[in-house]
């Protein structure tokens, strides 16, 4: 370790946490498996950490798949958080039909849980479920891998989004019809079309 560093435990107690976001006022939003009541790998949860503890309320909990690579994946806060309380997600959500965390759907045409983007409201340390607006949606994650799914906004305003291969061969990363294997631009802003 360099010299006049020290390493020193922040926080404690998180369940195979996956990234984290400072918030402007000196909060951390800390994305992590499990939820309230259960370890189990198909919830995901958003911590927050304020004034040197973990909140035992939990800010979010969503229904997903987390098995092998999937999960949730990805945080990010907007540029104008304070005024808005927009918080962005990557994560796998189930399928809508059939089983909920299935594998190879894409190559066999059938529904299939899928990663995606959605931006959510936060006030004060809670986000609301209802307030959930999908951005991008239907991105493969059929044999579990390759997912990726970190998220950031740039200096440029855009958010940055990270998504995997999938493992799909021959790879997708040269196919603009595919989501995968590429990394995806937006731009947030306001307008009657949705501001994406």
């Amino acid at each position: 370790m360099p010299a006049g560093f020290a390493d020193t435990m922040a926080v404690g107690g998180l369940l195979a946490p996956r990234a984290f976001e400072f918030v402007p006022d000196g909060r951390i939003l800390i994305i992590e498996r499990g939820s309230p009541t259960s370890t189990d790998i198909n919830f995901g949860s958003v911590r927050v950490f304020k004034n040197g503890a973990l909140l035992p309320t939990y800010a979010l909990t969503l229904n997903i798949c987390g098995d092998g690579e999937r999960g949730l994946l990805g945080i990010a806060t907007d540029p104008n958080f304070a005024s808005n309380g927009y918080v962005y997600l990557y994560y796998t959500r189930q399928s809508p039909s059939g089983a909920a965390c299935a594998y190879n759907t894409f190559i066999n045409n059938q529904p299939g849980p899928r990663n995606r983007v959605s931006r959510f409201s936060m006030s004060g340390d809670v986000i609301d479920p209802a307030s959930e607006r999908v951005l991008i949606d239907n991105i493969a994650t059929d044999s579990g891998i390759h997912n990726a799914g970190d998220i950031h906004f740039g200096a440029d305003g855009y958010l940055y989004v990270s998504v995997g291969d999938s493992n799909i061969q021959p790879s997708p990363a040269q196919n603009l019809s595919s989501l995968n294997g590429k990394v995806l631009r937006i731009l947030p802003s306001p307008g009657a079309a949705g501001g994406y």
